[in-house]
């Protein structure tokens, strides 16, 4: 072949090249960048052919192929290290078949009409750890005089740069979905609405994000302390790096140690191996310390210590090893009021709180509730593959109610009401009593429905039994009832267990300790009220005591009192303790 028709041939290589690059782009559907590319390199030089097969799971699978009268084919997928094209993939290097009819293990799956003097080029696609992700194929009539040798090179650069483009995309993709999920785990905390305090704070918070300066958070029980420290990380430098949680109040006392710094060989009794501490194992990333007010005091000198100097030791160790790491702290607690009491160190304090973030309660954000609500909702209706309203009556519970739990318990509550739905519309009685009982204008409703469904019971079993006020009274103050199930079931076994025609107290199913007599139930003077409030002063005296010993652990101290931990928390706010 003269001279000029090789370089003719390649500046129609170069096109085809710059081409491919063209096409790419990471807004577009990957197909759409396939298709373009195949009907390029086959257009530019003059193949029969140009297949995509790329690799999934033990397979390749056919993506696209550039041909005439091949439109039908669909789903073809060869198995890896069979066949020429499922060596080829597995084996990594390129292949030149002169001749296809000749070859009788050769399947023609693309179903070509003829394979006299057909020239076939398999090319893998490697990626940047030159592990084969496809294959490239081309076939070409026999007899140009282009050198065979041209045509492997020229397919061998397109495959790298399909490949590349490929990779890429699918890395932008990924990113994409993990940037989704950080918004949707965000939303699930703070959804920033037209107004509110994330309007201010996510403007600075990328900011905050790329430095190493500790951050502390603050704020009650399922505001999303914990969604926000995960948020920080995601969007920071260290985000492929560590994210290592580590809840001070869940691990026993004489394991945090050991959890946080880890130790040698033979340091204690059971340390039969070498263990890292999570702050060793985070390095490079970020340590999220939850529950920090709860971390024994004797611990705080060595955490200091720690964050200080970027330097531990190992229990049992002598040499100082380094870490780089970025600490986030949470806590539902006061702790300058911890400081002033001795409970906390003062220079942990200020070094854990170089920026300090206070989430606020769901009671103080009305102005954004309605977008926090809609915004759960709607994640709940694309996990569940339903479309749910909420009755307007149901959505003045949700907003009258003051959600101690916070945005947590607002998800709870939602989720198992979208869960047990069967009209697709959220209504008061698909909700927890506690809303009910907390909004004077709907407590009636409950009434209507103790009424209705004695009615059923009386339908049922042919009787005519009536409801006493006492145990009207006692079971509409019941905690243990969560839900108009739970009240169906107490009523149908008082029905069953009454003896007279009238259900009261004697008719619960309750252990009789926990149940006052009709007498006392009854009884409203003056000395029963002024014996209550002697027993509940007692009660708080004691609370107060055994909170005060165990340095404000709650799970210790209800422990010694025999109460657990929600019932320590009820009656912490029902007294009004604090630190």
């Amino acid at each position: 072949m003269r001279a000029v028709d090789l370089l003719k041939v390649r500046k129609r290589e170069i096109e085809a090249l710059q081409r491919l690059n063209k096409a790419f782009g990471v807004e577009k559907p990957l197909f759409v960048y396939i298709c373009t590319a195949l009907n390029t390199l086959r257009e530019y030089m003059l193949y029969e052919d140009v297949a995509l097969w790329l690799k999934e799971d033990n397979y390749l699978k056919l993506v696209y192929v550039s041909a005439d009268n091949v439109s039908d084919l669909k789903s073809l997928q060869i198995k890896l290290g069979q066949g020429i094209i499922g060596k080829i993939a597995q084996l990594g290097y390129p292949e030149i078949i002169d001749n296809l009819a000749e070859i009788k293990e050769f399947k023609n799956l693309l179903k070509r009409r003829s394979l006299e003097n057909l020239t076939f080029f398999v090319v893998p696609i490697l990626d940047e750890k030159k592990k084969s992700i496809g294959v490239l194929t081309a076939s070409y009539k026999t007899g140009d005089e282009i050198p065979v040798g041209w045509h492997i090179e020229f397919l061998e650069i397109a495959a790298s740069v399909v490949g590349h483009h490929i990779e890429l995309y699918k890395a932008v993709q990924k990113e994409k979905e993990r940037l989704q999920m950080t918004i949707k785990n965000m939303e699930d905390i703070i959804y920033n609405g037209p107004t509110g305090f994330t309007e201010k704070l996510f403007p600075k918070l990328e900011k905050i994000a790329n430095t190493d300066i500790n951050i502390l958070l603050t704020g009650e029980s399922g505001t999303g302390k914990s969604s926000l420290a995960r948020h920080i990380h995601e969007i920071s430098y260290r985000k492929n790096k560590p994210f290592v949680v580590i809840n001070c109040a869940a691990i026993p006392k004489e394991l945090l140690e050991a959890e946080l710094f880890g130790y040698e060989k033979g340091a204690f009794t059971g340390a039969t191996t070498t263990k890292k501490g999570k702050l060793e194992l985070a390095h490079g990333g970020t340590v999220f310390l939850d529950e920090i007010g709860d971390l024994p005091l004797e611990l705080q000198p060595k955490l200091l210590h720690a964050i200080q100097e970027k330097t531990i030791e190992r229990i049992g160790g002598t040499k100082s090893i380094s870490i780089d790491v970025r600490f986030i702290s949470a806590t539902n607690r006061d702790l300058k009021f911890m400081v002033q009491e001795r409970q906390f160190r003062e220079d942990l304090f200020y070094r854990i709180s170089g920026i300090e973030i206070r989430l606020p309660p769901l009671r103080e954000r009305t102005g954004e509730f309605e977008s926090i609500l809609k915004n759960i909702l709607a994640k709940l209706k694309e996990r569940y593959h339903k479309q749910i309203n909420i009755s307007r009556k149901a959505y003045v519970l949700f907003k009258d109610y003051d959600w101690p739990g916070n945005i947590r318990e607002l998800e709870n509550v939602l989720e198992l009401a979208v869960a047990l739905d069967d009209d697709n519309v959220i209504d008061v009685d698909d909700l927890p009593l506690k809303l009910i009982k907390h909004n004077k204008a709907l407590r009636s409703h409950m009434n209507n429905h103790i009424r209705r469904y004695m009615k059923e019971l009386n339908e049922v079993f042919k009787e005519n039994k009536t409801i006493s006020s006492e145990y009207l009274n006692y079971i509409k103050n019941l905690d243990s009832l969560q839900s108009f199930e739970d009240l169906k079931l107490l009523l149908k076994k008082s029905y069953t267990l009454d003896k007279d025609g009238v259900l009261d107290l004697d008719d619960l199913d309750i252990q009789p300790s926990f149940l006052p007599s009709k007498e006392e139930h009854s009884e409203k003077t003056a000395s029963k009220k002024k014996l209550l409030s002697q027993i509940e002063e007692i009660e708080k005296e004691e609370i107060i005591k055994a909170l005060k010993k165990h340095r404000w652990i709650l799970t210790k101290a209800a422990r010694e009192l025999g109460f657990t931990r929600r019932q320590l928390e009820y009656r912490i706010k029902k007294y009004n303790i604090n630190p």
